[in-house]
């Protein structure tokens, strides 16, 4: 009977679909403070699997790092803005859980993320803090998507969720010849 009632779930997820909005920070560049949004939309095949759509857009501004390096020499950090992403995710939840948070229970569930999708950057390849505006440059990637987070039910028809989603992409490095796997990290609330 003790393990009936801590495996019962209170709401189920099975053959149903969900929306989301969310809104968050990268935190992966060291020298802007960037900010994001994230609609997204699931489907549930069963309790443990299921599939999710994504779109982000990103948007900031140079933080103090990135100042510090400018007034300190007359180069530039190499720094490559994600403006947007998409793509596909897998989603697996090994984990349900019921915790007792003053004396109300929440109902949640643990999960992780595997997709592709497509990622688009902008490059100012401008290295001198001394010029102008450099050429810029826009580019897309095909990306790796992973990710976890915790999805807290609340009623039947809300939830609130908490996500860090990673990406992995090949892109040209400062040297403008170099390829290697950059990677960006997300966190985000919604």
């Amino acid at each position: 009977k003790k393990v009936y009632v801590l495996q019962n779930r209170r709401y189920r997820k099975t053959l149903r679909p969900a929306a989301f909005l969310s809104g968050g920070l990268n935190l992966s560049n060291p020298f802007r403070s960037e900010y994001l949004v994230s609609p997204r939309a699931s489907f549930w095949f069963t309790e443990q699997l299921g599939i999710e759509a994504m779109f982000t857009k990103l948007w900031g501004s140079n933080n103090n790092t990135y100042e510090a390096v400018k007034t300190v020499t007359t180069g530039l950090p190499f720094v490559r803005e994600v403006n947007t992403y998409f793509g596909g995710l897998a989603t697996w939840t090994p984990y349900y859980a019921k915790l007792n948070f003053f004396n109300k229970i929440l109902y949640l569930d643990w999960y992780l993320n595997l997709g592709l999708g497509q990622i688009s950057t902008t490059l100012n390849q401008n290295r001198s803090a001394t010029g102008g505006q450099g050429p810029v440059l826009d580019e897309s990637f095909l990306s790796v998507f992973y990710g976890t987070g915790i999805l807290f039910f609340i009623t039947n028809s809300f939830n609130f969720r908490m996500d860090v989603i990673g990406m992995a992409y090949q892109a040209k490095g400062a040297d403008n010849n170099t390829i290697r796997t950059r990677t960006n990290y997300d966190y985000s609330i919604g």
